[in-house]
């Protein structure tokens, strides 16, 4: 590269960085943050992607198998670079991603080993040069990029061509380089510019009712007094000073005092105030747009357990899904060789850290997968944390019996637990049919949620006794007991009249006997 080409690139960006620094005096990342929503948006989706671990797979012929031994490996799941852990590392490239659009990092290959220094987004351009992607990089001294023997000498002979001595030429396979929405597929978009007035119209409006707050009193106490008594205009001025500096602002007094017949009367919200308040509203969802987040705390809107789980997975598909994709695609574009890549080597986000549920559901899912063999015994016991039992790897599913002759031992007494099963379902069956009987006969209560609470304090002892007598630990009858009552009381806040509650109950508990089976499966597993 030509050392003109250079200069005017290197001018680039300084001009960039200033033009951040003056063109945007009012809007720039730092006081995008300070809006709670941003902060709120930023926070959640940089950590959730940092809480996730990338782990490095292989696909072979006969199973899919992690990889520990590999750079790529230690890179990501165990340090980074020198100061940073992976969690810590994935959160900050994230958090540069989000705001700046681009989020990126130079891969140090020196002395032996491997790292990855953060590359801060204000600092660095990124350009095609003659057909290939090439990124320009101000470089501070105290940083630990300025260490890399490459990087040093790049500097040197910088200073040795009369070139900017702080700027360096990173060819694009030595950089991992995430970005989000762009229109020339090189470089992303900064969400902080696209949504720069949006945003300063919501920090304004802070700014605006804070001022106005700060003043203390603001109109919404009248003051009435007799006739004649304040006519002169100087003491209705004293007065009025006088109050305000008593009763207004952080040093207003608790308790005050109207003498002479004055009285006060509290005027009710203002059109203007309650503009405001709809305002804050619609710039929070705003603010969701721009992130793809689905939604976020402070709605209003009612939502059950299963529209609540529809969010998350919608969270996780349109929000999460496409930066842990295009993650995954530049870490194995950058830290596999083209012979790994063949091999079927990959990088893969591991989801289940941030999509965890109750207990009680993941036995029941970790059961029906069993049951579908899709996850073997041992793979169930690791969600929990626990050691693996011999005969665990197997995929078999504990439902089904063969029941023909000459089984061994071993057949026989599972096809015996089979039948012990099948038993307590039937009770278990007849227990949640009573149950269901009883919910529906509540709805016609003049409380339906006093009704319930009553009904599940009885109601948990008589579950626990019977399945104790089917041979199952008591505590199951807590935990199913404590979901109805929470899937009932979801209800009865959505719902209007009696009639609807009765359709929506009766139609809710329609499927309720099915989850018999589900609790005598996980009780299996856990017996395991």
């Amino acid at each position: 590269m030509g050392k003109d080409m250079f200069s005017l690139l290197a001018q680039l960006i300084r001009n960039a960085m200033h033009s951040d620094q003056h063109q945007n005096a009012y809007m720039n990342a730092d006081k995008a943050v300070t809006y709670a929503a941003v902060k709120f948006c930023v926070d959640k989706i940089s950590s959730h992607i940092a809480q996730c671990p990338l782990n490095l797979h292989k696909i072979t012929r006969d199973r899919n198998e992690k990889i520990l031994n590999h750079a790529g490996y230690r890179l990501l799941r165990v340090a980074p670079n020198r100061y940073q852990t992976p969690y810590v590392f994935k959160r900050q490239l994230m958090t540069h991603a989000l705001l700046w659009g681009n989020a990126r990092a130079y891969i140090w290959r020196g002395n032996g080993q491997v790292e990855l220094i953060p590359l801060m987004p204000d600092r660095c351009l990124t350009q095609m040069i003659e057909g290939d992607k090439v990124h320009f990089y101000k470089v501070h001294r105290d940083e630990r990029l300025s260490l890399a023997a490459d990087i040093e000498r790049e500097l040197r002979q910088a200073r040795e061509e009369g070139r900017q001595s702080d700027v360096v030429v990173l060819a694009d396979s030595e950089v991992i380089h995430w970005h989000g929405l762009g229109f020339d597929g090189i470089v992303g978009k900064s969400v902080v510019e696209m949504a720069r007035r949006s945003w300063s119209l919501g920090l304004g409006q802070e700014s605006t009712e804070f001022n106005r707050q700060k003043k203390g009193y603001n109109g919404g106490l009248m003051l009435s007094a007799p006739a004649g008594l304040l006519r002169k205009e100087e003491d209705a001025k004293e007065f009025l000073e006088n109050f305000k500096k008593n009763h207004s602002g952080d040093d207003a007094n608790p308790i005050g005092l109207l003498r002479e017949g004055i009285t006060a009367e509290v005027k009710g919200m203002s059109n203007s105030d309650a503009q405001f308040l709809e305002s804050r509203k619609f710039q929070r969802e705003d603010v969701m747009l721009w992130f793809s987040m689905p939604t976020m705390p402070g709605d209003n809107a009612s939502v059950s357990y299963n529209s609540l789980e529809q969010k998350n997975l919608t969270y996780r598909v349109d929000c999460l899904g496409p930066w842990m994709t295009t993650i995954e695609e530049e870490c194995e574009r950058k830290l596999l060789t083209e012979a790994e890549v063949r091999n079927g080597y990959y990088f893969k986000f591991n989801d289940g850290a941030i999509l965890r549920t109750d207990k009680q559901t993941t036995a029941t899912i970790g059961a029906t997968l069993i049951a579908s063999r899709v996850v073997n015994p041992n793979e169930v016991r690791e969600w929990f944390e626990m050691n693996p039992y011999e005969g665990g790897d197997e995929f078999e599913n504990p439902a089904i019996t063969t029941g023909a002759p000459g089984q061994t031992q071993e057949q026989a007494t599972d096809t015996q637990g089979m039948a012990e099963n099948k038993a307590r379902i039937s009770q278990v069956e007849q227990m949640i049919n009573v149950e269901c009987k009883r919910v529906i006969d509540a709805t016609n209560a003049a409380n339906f949620c006093d009704k319930i609470s009553k009904f599940y304090a009885k109601w948990e002892q008589t579950l626990a006794n019977r399945l104790e007598s089917a041979g199952i630990d008591r505590d199951y009858a807590t935990a199913h007991c404590e979901e109805s009552r929470e899937r009932l009381l979801s209800i009865a806040d959505r719902v209007q009249t009696t009639e609807q509650l009765r359709a929506a109950v009766t139609e809710e508990t329609q499927g309720w006997p099915s989850r018999a089976i589900s609790l005598v499966q996980e009780f299996e597993v856990m017996k395991c």
